[in-house]
């Protein structure tokens, strides 16, 4: 559990800072714009090209990997959208889809899971995180559209999730990896730095939003979709994993680590650029960071005792 503590304190810590700095400095969005610019195009893309290539070469037990992660991942999805449908009332249902099925891995995913696993958790790490955008983003728009998408029209969907920048920099990564390529120091060095300001700002800026949110909600659906992304994700992550990669124990334990991790950020970006349950989606990504504080270290506790790494 100290263990656990320790490795997370400086991603809350973060988080904290930016909300504290918020409500004290108080400054307009539009302050955040070429921060979250940043961290967008250039720091997260470095991360992850530096995890990448540090990583070494795919195998093919990465498509099991990705079908159980993508498999869980959309069932929650649908699940948890459907228990606000039925209800009629409270979260919208793309947006409760969202908090009980979207781990935050891009801001926390990847740099978490290499600082307790080790570089060889960087390649799965970002393979996850590629597999959940292009799921995820289908599916908010499929619920979000108001209408019956052919397949036609659900395939362009998933060409644009796939053109997601992140996802883009991981198929740069992989070609270089694949072709034995490396980079010269001087530009090693640089997407090095860039790579370390990537968790700092995007958790100040994850911060920051929370501390925008004057008013939030704790309702029923929050609350359902708050245990299906924290306590239910990693339990079906494990269960439908570990009798098919126990032999791989890095790869297992990112895995179980990214399903357990807080509603993303982006939860609150996509459903205020909708126009739809913005108040909601902040209300889901601040209580549910909050108790991650919690529910992920005893993840990392039963991880570091059950896996022999």
């Amino acid at each position: 559990m100290s263990l656990g503590i320790v490795l997370l304190f400086p991603f809350f810590t973060y988080i904290g800072i930016g909300f504290v700095a918020q409500r004290y400095l108080d400054k307009s969005e539009a302050a955040l714009v070429w921060m979250d610019s940043f961290v967008f195009y250039i720091a997260m893309p470095a991360l992850l090209f530096q995890t990448i290539i540090r990583a070494g070469h795919p195998t093919g037990e990465i498509l099991v990997l990705l079908a159980a992660t993508s498999a869980v991942t959309a069932s929650l999805f649908l699940v948890s959208a459907s228990v606000s449908r039925i209800r009629k009332k409270g979260l919208d249902p793309a947006v409760s889809g969202l908090v009980g099925a979207y781990s935050n891995i891009g801001y926390m995913g990847p740099i978490l899971s290499v600082q307790i696993f080790g570089n060889d958790a960087g390649l799965p790490a970002a393979m996850i995180f590629c597999s959940e955008i292009v799921v995820v983003l289908t599916l908010w728009t499929v619920t979000t559209a108001g209408r019956v998408m052919s397949i036609r029209g659900i395939g362009v969907e998933i060409v644009k999730a796939v053109g997601h920048p992140f996802v883009l920099t991981v198929v740069i990564a992989l070609i270089f990896v694949t072709a034995d390529l490396s980079l010269a120091t001087p530009i090693d060095a640089t997407l090095t730095g860039l790579q370390n300001a990537a968790a700092p700002c995007a958790l100040f800026s994850l911060g920051v939003t929370l501390g925008r949110q004057r008013r939030l909600d704790f309702t029923l659906d929050i609350t359902a979709s708050i245990l299906m992304k924290l306590v239910l994700h990693p339990v079906l992550v494990g269960v439908g994993l570990w009798p098919l990669l126990a032999h791989q124990p890095i790869w297992l334990g990112t895995a179980i680590l990214i399903a357990s991790l807080p509603p993303a950020a982006n939860v609150y970006v996509l459903a205020s650029g909708a126009g739809r349950g913005a108040r909601q989606a902040a209300s889901g990504v601040m209580y549910g960071t909050i108790v991650s504080v919690v529910t992920v270290p005893l993840v990392i506790m039963f991880l570091m005792q059950k896996l022999v790494i």
